[in-house]
């Protein structure tokens, strides 16, 4: 009923405020009723776009962030480096990664620090451990998050060896501190190689 009155209202052609009832339509977990005020769109920007997936990933509605960003990017509406980062979490598979990577390239935003990191985030969780340490390596700005993404990539998929020697890398890079994140994966990866 409420929906039905803004519409005659003329509520959704004001983007800010269809962006702001589409966002508590989610808080309120009413999908079926944000995605429609989100549809009924009539001009649409990022920030709509990046809001609605977030808020689908965040609840694990991988499938329908994949879909919205698909059919906004085909739809005309340029996707930016937000909309691309967030999508890589929603990437079940390295077919799916190697295609968000290939958009990421497309679009010129692959060297964004954040885009670049859940890349290599990505390609560790789909086991691709020759993609993950390619991109990483060929990443021309890295930081404490970069480093720890790669380090506990590393972890996870048993190569602890290598861990110390990306430490040692980190280390030597001015301005780039390790954190407690970083530590504590390093004590895990040397507790491993002692172990081994």
């Amino acid at each position: 009923m409420v929906h039905t009155h803004l519409l005659k209202t003329g509520f959704f052609s004001d983007v800010s405020e269809a962006t702001a009832l589409t966002d508590a339509s989610m808080k309120l977990n009413l999908l079926d009723n944000a995605l429609k005020v989100f549809d009924e769109m009539s001009h649409r920007n990022l920030a709509p776009v990046n809001t609605v997936i977030s808020w689908l990933l965040h609840n694990g509605h991988r499938r329908e962030a994949l879909k919205v960003c698909k059919s906004v990017g085909f739809g005309g509406l340029g996707l930016n480096s937000v909309t691309i980062a967030s999508v890589f979490s929603a990437c079940d598979n390295a077919k799916q990664g190697m295609g968000m990577d290939c958009v990421a390239v497309k679009l010129g935003v692959e060297s964004d620090v954040y885009v670049a990191t859940l890349a290599v985030s990505m390609y560790w969780s789909c086991g691709e451990l020759v993609s993950a340490s390619k991109l990483f390596e060929h990443m021309p700005v890295k930081n404490v998050v970069s480093y720890n993404a790669f380090i506990i990539g590393l972890l996870q998929n048993g190569v602890p060896r290598v861990v110390l020697d990306v430490f040692k890398k980190m280390r030597a890079c001015r301005g780039e501190n390790p954190n407690s994140v970083t530590l504590v994966s390093v004590l895990s990866a040397r507790a491993s190689v002692l172990y081994l």
